[in-house]
């Protein structure tokens, strides 16, 4: 279990799901996901902070030598909960080698969504850079995600898609 930004993560679905809607401020696209999810191309675009209070899930925390990064791609032109992903991960000091990791798909929000199952890795870091309070971050995603019915259910992993891609996105300190 992990507590990240008031959420307790066990392992971490849901913790970029649980957020206020946007305020209408200007968003500003800090960087991209692309992936393949069972044979069908998808892209998805990391937001930054917009003056407002806001953080739309992309954000860098550092908790001793670990940063937990969490990176929330929005579909073009809508920052609703349908149609999301995100990638979460803790990387530990200067390595690549990720501690905890989670990818969420959740094409109708959180009633039904495609997670990782605890134990595979999907995330690989290929480049993390901390500068300040911020980081840059790429790599590739792979493997599967896997039917969750509704926030408190469990995974199903007879019930599976694939998901192959690619991201890169500048990581913005947590709000505090």
């Amino acid at each position: 279990m992990m507590l990240v930004r008031g959420w307790i993560l066990g392992p971490m679905v849901g913790a970029g799901l649980v957020f206020g809607a946007a305020t209408g401020a200007a968003q500003e696209a800090i960087g991209e996901i692309v992936a393949t999810i069972d044979g069908e191309p998808r892209a998805w675009r990391t937001l930054g902070p917009d003056g407002s209070g806001t953080d739309y899930n992309t954000f860098l925390e550092v908790f001793g030598p670990m940063q937990g990064v969490s990176l929330m791609g929005f579909p073009p032109g809508r920052v609703t909960i349908r149609g999301t992903v995100q990638l979460t991960f803790t990387l530990m000091g200067d390595a690549l080698d990720l501690f905890e990791q989670e990818v969420i798909y959740a094409p109708e929000g959180m009633s039904r969504m495609w997670v990782s199952l605890e134990g595979e890795d999907l995330i690989t870091v290929e480049h993390f850079e901390a500068s300040g309070s911020e980081a840059e971050v790429s790599g590739r995603v792979a493997g599967r995600v896997c039917l969750k019915e509704g926030l408190f259910s469990e995974p199903d992993p007879e019930r599976c898609k694939s998901i192959e891609g690619t991201f890169g996105s500048r990581v913005p300190a947590a709000a505090d």
